[in-house]
């Protein structure tokens, strides 16, 4: 992670619930995995998020995710 990137809240290992929030607009996340559990698998790096550009908003951690 770089001084403009969030820090990473997850480890490889860690179970996760995807949140389950009904958003307007464009969200990435689908509707059909929100509430779900699953399990990190690894933490693939800091990445922009496009929404989040135009504030100047800092990188955010991306997540490879199993679900169970």
């Amino acid at each position: 992670m770089t001084a403009d990137s969030a820090a990473p809240r997850f480890k490889p290992g860690d179970h996760v619930v995807v949140r389950d929030v009904d958003s307007s607009g464009h969200v990435r996340t689908p509707a059909y995995i929100r509430g779900k559990r699953g399990v990190v698998e690894c933490l693939c790096g800091a990445f922009n998020n496009p929404e989040d550009l135009a504030y100047g908003l800092p990188r955010q951690p991306l997540y490879r995710v199993r679900f169970l």
